[in-house]
C-alpha cells in the first residue's frame, strides 16, 4: 500500500484589538518574505490519490510561498499533456502513477526539454527509486509521510534555485562583475543539493535493509557513492540525527508497526528489524516508546 502524507491545515488568528502595525507583522511573518515578491511560480501536482491532491494544493496555497497551482493531475500521461501545454516551473509528482509512472514522466520531460524543477513526493522506500530520481535531475526528493515544514523547505529551495538563475539572466553584468562570488555560491548550492540527494538516497536505503544487523555507516555510504566522513557530516546537517540514532529509529519504528498489525512473535519482529538478541530488542524498544514490546503490543490488541 502506498505510502500516505499528513498534512495539517495552518490557521492564523489575529485578536480583534491588535494594532493594525501589529496585526500587518503577524501576516508577514506568517507569509514570509516571498509574499513580497511579485512573480508566482507556477505548480503542477501530479498523484494518482485525488485526496493528496488535494491536500497538497490546500497546504501550498496556506504555505506564503510565491507559488500558484496552476492544474492537477491523476496519471504519468496527464501530468505531461499539462505540463506540456501549461509550461509550470514547478512540478511536484508521486513516484507511482497509472499509466506512466513518475520516473518516466520525469523521463519524458528531459526528452521534451521542458525547464521545469521536480520535486518527487513517493511512499515507496525502495533505493532504486531514489536512485534512478538522482539521475534524472530531480530537484527535490520526499518520502512519505512528511510534515507540510518539509514540504515548505522542499520547494522553498527550489524557489531560491529559479530567483537565481532569474537574477543572472536578468542582470548578465552584474553577473560578470561578481562572477566569483557567484560561481561560488553556485557551487555552494550544487553541494548542498548533492547533500541532500546523498541523504536521501541512503535514507532509502536504510529502510530498504533494516532487516540486516549488520547494516552501517560504512556500507551505506560505499553504496551511495560517498566517503564515510563525508556522510556522517551531511546526514546529521540534513536529518538532525546521526547515522546510528536514525538507524535505530527507523528500526523500533517497524517493530511498532509489526507490533500493531501483525500476529509475529516478539523474536521474529526483533529479527525482522535487525536484532539477533531478543532482550537488547527489548531495551531499544522500550527507550523508545516507554514500554516493553509485549505490553506495547498487549495495549494495541485492548484498542
Amino acid at each position: 500500500m502506498k505510502g500516505f502524507a499528513c498534512f495539517t491545515v495552518i490557521c492564523l488568528v489575529c485578536p480583534m484589538k491588535a494594532r493594525p502595525r501589529e496585526v500587518l507583522r503577524r501576516r508577514l511573518s506568517f507569509r514570509g518574505i516571498y509574499r513580497r515578491k511579485k512573480k508566482m511560480y507556477k505548480v503542477l501536482l501530479a498523484d494518482d490519490e485525488g485526496l493528496v491532491r488535494e491536500l497538497l494544493k490546500k497546504n501550498l496555497e496556506l504555505s506564503g510561498l510565491p507559488v500558484r497551482v496552476v492544474a492537477t493531475a491523476g496519471n504519468g500521461r496527464e501530468a505531461l499533456q499539462k505540463a506540456e501545454e501549461l509550461r509550470p516551473d514547478i512540478v511536484i509528482a508521486d513516484i507511482v502513477m497509472p499509466f506512466m509512472n513518475g520516473l518516466e514522466f520525469l523521463g519524458q520531460l528531459q526528452k521534451k526539454n521542458l525547464a521545469v524543477k521536480t520535486l518527487i513526493i513517493s511512499g515507496y522506500d525502495e533505493f532504486e527509486y531514489a536512485q534512478k530520481a538522482i539521475s534524472l535531475g530531480v530537484s527535490e526528493y520526499l518520502l512519505k509521510p512528511f510534515l507540510p515544514q518539509e514540504l515548505f523547505a522542499a520547494v522553498r529551495k527550489i524557489i531560491d534555485r529559479l530567483e537565481q538563475k532569474e537574477e543572472m539572466t536578468a542582470n548578465p553584468d552584474a553577473e560578470t562583475a561578481n562572477g566569483q562570488e557567484t560561481g561560488q555560491t553556485e557551487t555552494a548550492d550544487r553541494k548542498d543539493r548533492q547533500a541532500v540527494r546523498a541523504v536521501r538516497a541512503a535514507q532509502a536505503y536504510i529502510k530498504e535493509h533494516l532487516q540486516d544487523g549488520r547494516l552501517s555507516i560504512d556500507e551505506t555510504a560505499e553504496v551511495v557513492h560517498f566517503s564515510v566522513s563525508y556522510l556522517r557530516q551531511i546526514f546529521k546537517e540534513v536529518t538532525g540525527d546521526n547515522f546510528n540514532e536514525y538507524l535505530i529509529r527507523q528500526r523500533m519504528e517497524k517493530a511498532a508497526e509489526l507490533l500493531g498489525t501483525t500476529s509475529l512473535k516478539i523474536q521474529e519482529i526483533a529479527e525482522a528489524c535487525g536484532y539477533d538478541d531478543q532482550r537488547y530488542f527489548a531495551s531499544s524498544f522500550k527507550k523508545q516508546y516507554g514500554c516493553t514490546p509485549t505490553k506495547f503490543k498487549t495495549d494495541r490488541r485492548n484498542e
